[in-house]
C-alpha cells in the first residue's frame, strides 16, 4: 500500500537525500535482558511486532522527485542478526549498529540483533530510522515485543488493545493539518533572530555531526519548587524549565528575542496512543525577554506562547524564512515518561543499556527526563561546536539560574544568580592582574619625548608639520593664556576645533594649565554644546577664534577630560575620567602595541568620541607621530591612497566602518607600512576576520571594548583568524 508521507517524515528524508551517511536520526532500543531467552519465540514475538504496527514494516520509494512510503504485508519481517560477543565485545557491536545510518531508498529502515553475552544474558539491540518511529514509539515497542514474547513462551494469545490508526492514515491526517497552519507561523516567526548560544563555534559545524552528551540531576526539593512554582502560576514545569532556559541564553547574550525550539509528543487523540510512528512535532518558541522581565513575568510570556504553539501543528519548517539549523540551534525538550525502566517478561528481567550514540541534530539539544522523585537532565551538543567542558559549565550555570529563579521569582532575570564557584573564582583571578607603576599623568610622558627629540615630528596633518618642540610650545603658550584668563586648576575647559596640530596642542594647553578638558566635535549643533557644557559644568570655552568664559569652575581636581553620553533620560550625562587612568591607558598601549617613534598614527576619531584619547595621546607619550583627518573620517581612504598614506603604520578604527573597508579588502590602498589596526564600538564579524587574514594586508588586528566610564575600553583580544567561524570574542580585561 502506497501512502504520502507526513511533512516530518519528507522533511527526514530530503535531509537524509542530502546526507547519505549521517546517522544522527537513527533511533535505537537496546536492553539487557537477564534469563533464559527462547529464541523462536523471541522470533515469534518480533514477527507480531511487526505485523501489528505498519510503520515498522514501511519502505520508501521515489516517484518523479515525490517520496512514497510504501508498507509491506503483515506477513513481513527483518532477520534478527543472532550474535555472541564478551562484554566488552557487546559494547562494541552495540555502538557500531546504533551509529550505522540507513539508506532509505534500500528497504524498511529497520534492523534487529541479538548479542549472547552469556547463555541467560543477552543484549537486545533494535535500530530503526527516526522516519519510522520516535521516542515514545520505542517504549510501545519495547511493551508490545515482551507482550508478544511472554505470549509465545506461555503458549497464549498476546492481551494489546488494538491500534484503530496506522502511520498512513496519520500521515495523511497531518499533511492536511500543517498547510492550515502555516499563516500563524509565518507570523510568529516573522524576521526570526539568530538564537545565540554560550561558548559556541557554529561555523564549525561538520556535515555530520559527532556529538557528546552531559547528565545533570534535579534534586527533589529543586523540582518540588520547580512544581509548586508551576502551580502557583497555573503553568506547567516544562514551562519554568524552558523559561529558565531562555533566561540562561540572556545572561550570555544579552539577546531579548530568541527562538528555542522543543518537541511534543504529538498524541493528542486517545487512538495515537499505541501507535508506532513518527508523530512527534518539533515547534519553534519564540522567547520575549524584552525590559528586562521578573522570571515571574518571563514564566507568563512563555505559557502564553507555549499554549499558543502547542494547540496548533508544527510548521513546515523548510518553508520559513531561514534555515532549520539557524533557525533552531538548540531545543528544550521534557519528556513525560522515564526512559529505560526495568521490566521482565516471559522469565527474562529487561534493564537498559549503554547505546552510545554518537551523533546529534542540532548544536545543543537540552532532554529533561523524569528520574523517581528528581530530573536527569541531558546535555547533547555538537562536538564540532562546543568543547566537554563549556556544556558542563553551561548545565552548571542552568541549575544555578534555575534555583534562584523558582526561590526568588519576582526577581529581574539580570539579577538571578548565573555563575557557579569556578566562574567567581576564575571571574576574581581575571580582575585581580598584576599592579604596574603608573605616571600621575600623560603630560609627563610627553615632555620627556619633548626633551630627548624635540625636532622629531608630532603631528602630520596635510601640508601642515610640527615637530614636538613646537607642539609643546603652542600648548605652553594657550596654558599661559589660560591661566591669565582665570582658569584655576579643576577647571572644566571646553576645545571647540576642528581636527588638526591646534587642537592637539589645545588639549596639552589645558592640562598643562592644570584643568581638564571638554572637547566637542564643532560638527554637532550648537545646542547639543550648550548641553554638554552644562552637563560636565566647563566654565571656559577654546573655539576656532576666541576664549571665553562659560560658567562658575567646577573644581574636578585629578580629572584629565570629561565625556558627555547620551544619559538614560536623553539628556547628556558627564564621565570623569582621571589623570592616572588616562596614563594607565597609555602606559598599556605603549607596551602592548609597542608603539615608538617610527610609528604614524591616524587620528581617525571625532573628538566627540573617547577613541581620540587612544589615537593622541599614546603616539605622543611614545615619541610617534599623529595624524589627523582634517576633513573627517570619511577622507580616509583618499590619505591612503596619497602620499603620506604610505607613512600609516597604526589605524584604530571602528568596526563598522573597518567592515566596509574588508568587503574588498584587495581594492583598498593598503599601506605597506601598516602594521596594526585596532577595532571597537561594535560587534565583528567573522567572516570579516577571516577575509582580513586571507585578503587583507597581512596586519595585526585587535578586538577592543569597553565604556567610556573605563577609559576607552576594558578588555581587548587579538584575532588572529585561528577560529573563521566562531563569534570574534571582546577579550580579557586590561590590567
Amino acid at each position: 500500500m502506497r501512502a504520502p508521507l507526513s511533512p516530518a517524515q519528507e522533511r527526514l528524508w530530503m535531509l537524509q537525500r542530502l546526507e547519505p551517511g549521517d546517522a544522527s536520526y537513527t533511533m535505537y532500543l537496546v536492553r539487557r535482558l537477564r534469563g533464559p531467552l527462547d529464541r523462536a519465540a523471541f522470533t515469534a514475538a518480533v514477527e507480531a511486532l511487526v505485523a501489528r504496527h505498519e510503520s515498522l514494516r514501511t519502505a520508501f520509494a521515489e516517484e518523479d522527485g515525490t517520496p512514497w512510503a510504501v508498507a509491506g504485508p503483515a506477513g513481513w519481517a527483518p532477520p534478527i542478526e543472532w550474535l555472541a560477543a564478551a562484554g566488552e565485545q557487546a559494547d562494541a557491536l552495540v555502538a557500531e549498529r546504533t551509529n550505522a545510518a540507513f539508506d532509505l531508498a534500500a528497504g524498511v529502515p529497520l534492523r534487529v540483533a541479538v548479542i549472547e553475552i552469556a547463555p541467560d544474558d543477552h543484549v537486545l539491540c533494535l535500530t530503526l530510522h527516526h522516519i519510522l518511529a520516535d521516542g515514545h514509539s520505542l517504549e510501545i515497542m519495547l511493551d508490545d515485543l515482551g507482550e508478544h514474547y511472554a505470549a509465545a513462551v506461555e503458549g497464549r494469545p498476546a492481551r494489546l488493545p488494538d491500534v484503530p490508526v496506522q502511520a498512513s492514515d496519520y500521515a495523511r491526517w497531518q499533511r492536511r493539518r500543517a498547510d492550515k497552519a502555516m499563516p500563524y507561523w509565518t507570523e510568529a516567526l516573522a524576521a526570526p533572530p539568530v538564537t545565540e548560544l554560550p561558548f559556541a563555534r557554529p561555523g564549525a559545524r561538520a556535515a555530520v555531526r559527532e556529538g557528546g552528551y552531559h547528565w545533570v540531576r534535579l534534586g527533589a526539593r529543586h523540582l518540588a519548587e520547580v512544581e509548586r512554582l508551576a502551580v502557583a502560576h497555573r503553568a506547567t514545569p516544562f514551562m519554568v524549565l524552558m523559561a529558565a532556559y531562555q533566561a540562561l541564553l540572556f545572561r550570555h547574550s544579552g539577546q531579548r528575542d530568541m527562538v528555542v525550539g522543543t518537541v511534543v509528543a504529538g498524541r493528542d487523540r486517545v487512538e495515537l496512543e499505541r501507535m508506532v510512528g513518527y508523530l512527534t512535532q518539533t515547534l519553534p518558541l519564540r522567547g520575549d525577554l524584552d525590559g528586562d522581565p521578573t522570571f515571574a513575568e518571563l514564566l507568563g510570556r512563555v505559557k502564553a506562547v507555549a499554549l499558543d504553539a502547542m494547540g496548533r501543528p508544527a510548521p513546515l519548517l523548510e518553508r520559513l524564512a531561514r534555515g532549520v539549523e539557524t533557525l533552531l540551534p538548540t531545543v528544550f525538550i521534557m519528556q513525560d515518561y522515564a526512559a529505560g525502566q526495568d521490566r521482565a517478561y516471559g522469565g527474562v528481567r529487561v534493564s537498559d543499556f549503554e547505546g552510545r550514540h554518537e551523533q546529534i541534530v542540532v548544536d545543543l539539544m537540552v532532554e529533561v527526563w523524569p528520574a523517581g522523585d528528581e530530573l536527569a537532565i541531558c546535555f547533547g551538543y555538537d562536538g564540532a561546536v562546543f568543547e566537554a567542558g563549556e556544556v558542563a559549565t553551561i548545565a552548571e550555570r542552568y541549575l544555578t539560574l534555575l534555583a534562584g529563579a523558582v526561590a526568588r521569582p519576582d526577581t529581574p532575570i539580570s539579577r538571578l544568580p548565573t555563575w557557579t564557584g569556578p566562574d567567581e573564582k576564575a571571574m576574581a583571578e581575571l580582575a585581580d592582574g598584576p599592579a604596574e607603576p603608573v605616571a600621575d599623568g600623560v603630560l609627563e610622558l610627553v615632555a620627556d619625548v619633548v626633551r630627548r627629540t624635540p625636532e622629531a615630528v608630532a603631528v602630520r596633518c596635510g601640508d601642515q608639520v610640527v615637530s614636538y618642540a613646537a607642539l609643546w610650545d603652542q600648548a605652553g603658550a594657550l596654558a599661559g593664556t589660560l591661566r591669565e584668563s582665570g582658569v584655576r586648576e579643576g577647571d572644566v575647559v571646553a576645545v571647540r576645533l576642528a581636527p588638526s596640530a591646534e587642537v592637539i596642542a589645545a588639549l596639552l594647553g589645558v592640562w598643562r594649565a592644570g584643568a581638564a578638558y571638554l572637547p566637542l566635535d564643532p560638527a554637532d549643533p550648537p545646542a547639543r554644546h550648550a548641553d554638554a557644557i552644562a552637563a560636565a559644568g566647563a566654565s571656559w570655552l577654546v573655539g576656532e577664534d576666541r576664549l571665553h568664559a562659560v560658567a562658575e569652575g567646577s573644581g574636578a581636581k585629578g580629572i584629565a577630560y570629561v565625556m558627555t553620553t547620551s544619559g538614560s533620560a536623553g539628556l547628556p550625562k558627564a564621565v570623569l575620567v582621571e589623570h592616572r587612568s588616562v596614563a594607565a591607558r597609555v602606559a598599556w598601549m605603549r607596551r602592548e602595541y609597542g608603539l615608538g617613534p617610527g610609528d604614524h598614527v591616524v587620528q581617525f576619531a571625532s573628538l566627540s568620541f573617547d577613541t581620540h584619547v587612544e589615537e593622541i595621546f599614546p603616539a605622543l607619550a611614545s615619541g610617534a607621530a599623529v595624524m589627523p583627518l582634517p576633513d573627517g573620517p570619511a577622507s580616509l581612504p583618499d590619505l591612503l591612497a596619497g602620499p603620506d598614506g604610505r607613512r600609516i603604520t597604526v589605524l584604530d578604527l571602528p568596526t563598522a566602518y573597518w567592515h566596509r573597508l574588508v568587503e574588498s579588502p584587495s581594492e583598498v590602498a593598503w599601506p605597506p607600512a601598516l602594521r596594526l589596526v585596532i577595532l571597537g564600538g561594535s560587534q565583528a564579524d567573522g567572516a570579516a576576520v577571516a577575509r582580513w587574514h586571507r585578503e587583507g594586508p597581512g596586519a595585526r588586528l585587535v578586538n577592543t571594548y569597553g565604556p567610556t566610564e573605563a577609559t576607552v575600553i576594558a578588555t581587548w583580544a587579538e584575532l588572529d583568524g585561528s577560529d573563521p567561524g566562531g563569534r570574534p570574542p571582546i577579550g580579557r580585561p586590561l590590567p
